[in-house]
């Protein structure tokens, strides 16, 4: 097994500063040790969304993570190495468009749903009131897209198993539709429903923008390069001495 460090671009070293040094200014400093109020300001809440008409929250919640630091490690990691990738296929300008279209796509997708949850099966308020905060739609985007460009390219899921990229796409789908089903929708601090917004999202970017361009048989000078992927599903808060529930996708 051969492991293939990418390059970091440009593009990729301001991305993956923005996310790091967010984390620090905002989750660290503004709401660790300033006590501010910065998950509710500019995380994810629908609840805000919907009766306060805070609409940039589908935008800046991609620029939170939580307290536990592996949240923020797995995130850039995975930017990083998939992200790279298609960059190389797309260029800066399209690579960051279809980052933030999965992102921000993901956040709506997750609002809507969370409030047809809330209004019309009369459950969900741990969805409907609590922040969402993380870059992992987008990152669930990146690995859409790895799956459909370069779908007969070979990666080692867990470090272990090889199959095909497409293959992988469709394994890490059935296991957050499964993790959600499992959590009972309202349950959780993952939030799978956003993880699968943000597969609906590059779903939905490929058959809207990019239409049938990519085949899944990748390109040939990528074709037959192995690389390996590690998929965390579940994670908890332990130390957070704030409101006792979060969610972060």
């Amino acid at each position: 097994m051969t492991v293939h460090i990418p390059p970091l671009t440009r593009t990729m070293k301001v991305l993956l500063s923005t996310l790091l040094g967010s984390w620090i200014v905002l989750t660290i400093l503004g709401q660790k040790v300033f006590g501010l109020p910065i998950f509710t300001w500019l995380g994810l809440v629908p609840s805000q969304i919907f009766q306060s008409f805070w609409l940039w929250q589908p935008v800046t919640y991609m620029f939170l993570h939580s307290w536990d630091v592996s949240h923020l490690i797995l995130n850039l990691l995975m930017t990083w190495f998939v992200g790279s990738e298609l960059e190389r296929v797309w260029g800066s300008r399209r690579f960051l468009k279809y980052y933030f279209f999965t992102g921000i796509g993901a956040g709506l997708l997750y609002t809507a749903l969370t409030g047809i949850i809330y209004w019309t099966l009369e459950r969900g308020e741990e969805l409907f009131y609590v922040p969402v905060v993380g870059s992992s739609g987008a990152v669930f985007g990146l690995f859409l897209a790895f799956g459909k460009i370069f779908g007969e390219r070979v990666i080692y899921f867990m470090f272990l198993f090889p199959m095909k990229a497409k293959h992988f796409v469709m394994i890490l789908a059935l296991i957050e539709f499964l993790s959600l089903m499992g959590s009972s929708v309202a349950g959780g601090e993952v939030a799978n429903l956003a993880h699968l917004g943000g597969l609906l999202s590059g779903l939905l970017y490929f058959l809207l923008i990019e239409g049938n361009k990519y085949r899944g048989n990748g390109l040939p000078p990528f074709r037959k390069k192995s690389y390996p992927f590690k998929i965390i599903s579940n994670q908890s808060f332990e130390n957070e001495d704030k409101p006792p529930t979060r969610y972060w996708n």
